[in-house]
């Protein structure tokens, strides 16, 4: 009955019936659709499908990008496995593809701004070479044509530029959600590590590079099941891969039973592995598009608008799809395999994908990373999210670390890589020489705008400077500056490098090539600044300055937060009883500069400082004491007045003036100009935690206490006996104004000044207006009442508490004093 009242619904119908229900019916609903339907039917609904997959034209979407595998297991295997490599949409697109005149329209307004520009300008991106359709003649074109194969993944790549989704920050681990799950499939699909173990897939897309009536266009293979009849999403799945959940490479095929003899391997036709290795070529340079292409580094003839508009900052999220695309790559370049040649007669056949294997990053991703990078290096915020944008640049620079090397086993693999770069990677470097030096130069200012003394931004130093500390890695590139400044002058000699000498070891002949990717990256006008120049030399030296500034930071900050204020009613949780001496106390310890809530290891923070200052030194050649001398050009005075702001967590300033840093500290809420009370503690404002009443009160009542008794406890806190000593501890201490811990006395008035210095000890009683420490009274006092404690004994008792904690402080102290 369901069957046939199915089957009397139109297919309009049983599409929005479908995407009315929930997730897991919704793909199963959708992969019945897909297996009945023909391609013609089909073709009318595949772009109101991604439109709702995606979540376009206020569609709410499929969850995509907010689907875990933790929380919702079964709808997350339940869209992997639709949007599969082998699954159902993607059998949809095979469908679609047999029919070289089904094609879709994609809004040029969509694509990322340079090509915009290029295509307004009347210059065609080779991607867009064959799919643009001017309706009007000498009109820029509003859209291109696409087929089912290109139309998907544009859609799936601008998912995550989409404004929409482009502000949410979901993933701290990508691999734990639909979109960047499936996004690694389809990268182990189309750029698979390993080599063919069987024929091509008969599974054949048309080529872009053909018109529709290109003979390499077949019939794509029946969606259905051996039995016939049509399956849901999990059942497909399983058919795709009957022993293994993992999923078939593109040249492998992606049908079962296609297997061949190993004799099969050599006799495959070039033309189908060119039509096959165009869907892998297509699928790189789509996401290369979408991901790194949407700023360009020529912005001189761009108006002011057009800059502003053209500034698009991506996610954590989407730079963190990026470091996984880099990282992939890495692995699928360095599985190009070659075979020696050890006969005259042997002849070299290359297998499928060698050629995208060589050509993928000189030629598809090099310039677009590079002005993606160098972007992100403008442009980010001066905060610890930029660590993402920072490890993407340190992946693709460290090729070595994902490629296979068998001389090593499992465990001394890891080891070996992350220790040095081996001298056969120097090509890689020329190659992408400005990669090392132009970002590492770029990275400079942001070190230096840094607070240091916070700890994700001294181990974000810490790991670009253990990075290029690396055995060979800065001779290597010391090498290829010199190969640039010595062909590229014409034959005149290139800038000292740091230690004076000049380099003069033999170079391959790659001086031109070198020249074409500073041009290509940067322009004809660049000035190229090298890296082991005078100049840097002196900006590191700097640098180790504030280095060394930032490790005196963290001590005089330990060394002030470290002090115990609570001794022994700290251990009980009474802290609060003797923090109303030091109302700028925080009973937390202290915190990162940055606003986290985890405290903050000093120790490990200055570990990193340290070794960051011993990597530069040992990069550039640079002694540590010199720039100790130097502290970058901070003097004596402007040092000891940022100790003192930093200490009162204050936004940073040079002789009372606000630095760029300190700008960018106010802006962003990271620091503030504490509103500190410079007065006597005892007449600061009432606080929220305090009762009113009781304040005026127990002032009054201390104030006359002190003027009866107030030369008696001068005598005693002067005293150096045990009595001396627990005056010391009970009664408040004399305040010099020199020593007030935020006060500064170049804005404060001569009477505040005045007041203050002329404090004496006295007795203070305003901690027990405190309604936490009225807590703590009323629950000693009920604890008494219910083990029939009577109340003088309770006075007693409360007494007795009170002289063994100034026992005990004394005695702490003391064995300090010794120590």
């Amino acid at each position: 009955m369901a069957g046939s009242l199915t089957g009397s619904l139109s297919l309009s119908t049983r599409f929005q019936l479908a995407l009315s229900k929930a997730v897991k019916q919704r793909c199963d609903e959708m992969t019945t659709i897909i297996h009945d339907c023909s391609a013609r039917e089909l073709h009318t609904i595949f772009p109101l499908l991604l439109e709702s997959l995606f979540g376009f034209n206020n569609s709410p979407g499929w969850g995509l990008k907010t689907v875990a595998r933790q929380t919702h297991p079964i709808e997350f295997q339940a869209l992997r496995s639709f949007l599969s490599p082998t699954g159902p949409l993607m059998a949809m697109v095979h469908k679609l593809q047999s029919d070289s005149y089904m094609r879709y329209e994609f809004l040029v307004s969509c694509l990322p701004m340079p090509s915009r520009h290029s295509l307004q300008e009347g210059i065609i991106p080779l991607l867009y070479s064959n799919k643009l359709s001017y309706q009007t003649q000498g009109r820029p074109p509003n859209a291109i044509s696409l087929n089912a194969f290109e139309y998907y993944l544009f859609h799936f790549a601008y998912f995550i530029v989409y404004p929409k989704n482009k502000n949410q920050n979901l993933w701290a681990f990508p691999t734990d959600y639909v979109y960047p799950s499936v996004f690694e499939d389809y990268m182990m699909y189309f750029l698979p590590f390993d080599n063919y173990s069987g024929i091509i897939s008969s599974t054949n897309l048309s080529s872009p590079t053909h018109s529709p009536q290109s003979p390499y266009n077949r019939q794509s293979p029946s969606f259905s099941s051996p039995h016939g009849n049509s399956m849901n999403t999990s059942q497909w799945h399983h058919s795709m891969h009957p022993k293994s959940p993992t999923f078939g490479s593109l040249i492998r095929g992606s049908m079962p039973g296609q297997g061949r003899s190993p004799s099969c391997k050599a006799a495959i036709k070039p033309d189908t592995a060119g039509q096959e290795q165009w869907k892998s070529d297509t699928f790189v340079q789509i996401f290369a598009e979408f991901w790194l292409n949407q700023n360009s580094l020529d912005q001189q003839d761009r108006t002011l608008t057009e800059q502003f508009s053209e500034n698009f900052l991506p996610s954590p999220d989407h730079v963190r799809l990026v470091r996984m695309l880099v990282k992939h790559v890495h692995k699928f370049v360095s599985s190009l395999k070659t075979t020696p040649i050890t006969s005259p007669y042997q002849q070299h056949i290359d297998m499928p994908l060698d050629d995208l294997k060589r050509s993928i990053i000189p030629h598809i991703l090099q310039k677009k990373m590079y002005a993606f990078l160098k972007h992100g290096f403008d442009k980010w915020p001066f905060d610890a999210s930029f660590r993402v944008m920072l490890e993407t640049w340190l992946s693709f620079i460290q090729p070595w670390r994902y490629a296979e090397d068998k001389r090593f086993n499992v465990l001394e693999k890891k080891e070996s890589q992350d220790k040095y770069a081996s001298p056969q990677w120097e090509s890689v470097i020329i190659d992408r020489l400005l990669f090392y030096t132009t970002l590492f130069i770029e990275f400079l200012p942001r070190a230096f705008r840094q607070d240091l003394s916070s700890s994700k931004n001294a181990y974000m130093l810490f790991r670009v400077c253990k990075i290029y500390a690396q055995s060979n890695l800065a001779a290597m590139i010391e090498e290829a500056e010199g190969l640039l400044y010595d062909e590229a002058t014409g034959g005149m000699t290139r800038p000292p490098s740091s230690d004076g000498s000049y380099i003069a070891s033999p170079r391959p002949p790659s001086g031109a090539s070198l020249r074409m990717q500073v041009a290509e990256l940067e322009g004809q006008g660049f000035i190229y600044k090298p890296l082991f120049s005078e100049e840097i030399q002196r900006l590191i030296e700097q640098l180790l300055g504030k280095i060394h500034h930032a490790q005196s930071t963290l001590k005089s900050l330990s060394s002030t937060n470290g002090h115990d204020t609570g001794g022994f009613l700290s251990l009980l949780g009474f802290q609060s009883l003797m923090d109303f001496n030091n109302p700028g106390s925080s009973s937390g310890g202290y915190r990162d500069p940055d606003g986290f809530d985890e405290p903050i290891d000093v120790k490990k923070v200055d570990t990193y400082l340290q070794q960051s200052m011993n990597y530069l030194s040992i990069i550039f050649k640079v002694e540590p004491s010199n720039a100790n001398d130097s502290m970058i050009s901070w003097d004596t005075t402007s040092q000891n007045k940022y100790d003192l702001m930093n200490s009162c967590n204050q936004p940073d300033t040079i002789n009372g003036a606000l630095t760029p840093l300190g700008r960018y500290q106010l802006i962003n809420g990271l620091r503030k100009f504490d509103v500190v009370y410079q007065g006597d503690p005892d007449l600061q404002p009432i606080r929220s935690h305090e009762n009113q009443e009781l304040v005026r009160w127990l002032y009054r009542v201390s104030s006359s206490i002190n003027k009866h008794v107030g030369p008696k406890l001068e005598e005693w806190c002067s005293r150096q006996d045990l009595i001396g000593q627990l005056a010391k501890v009970y009664f408040n201490p004399p305040i010099i104004a020199s020593h007030h811990s935020c006060l500064d006395p170049a804005k404060s008035s001569p009477a505040t000044l005045q007041r203050i210095a002329n404090l004496k000890p006295r007795l203070s009683l305003r901690f027990l207006a405190n309604y936490q420490n009225i807590g703590y009274l009323l629950a000693f006092f009920l604890l008494c009442y219910v083990y029939g404690i009577r109340l003088e004994f309770a006075i007693i008792l409360l007494m007795f508490f009170v002289l063994f904690y100034g026992l005990t402080k004394v005695l702490m102290k003391s064995v300090q004093v010794k120590r």
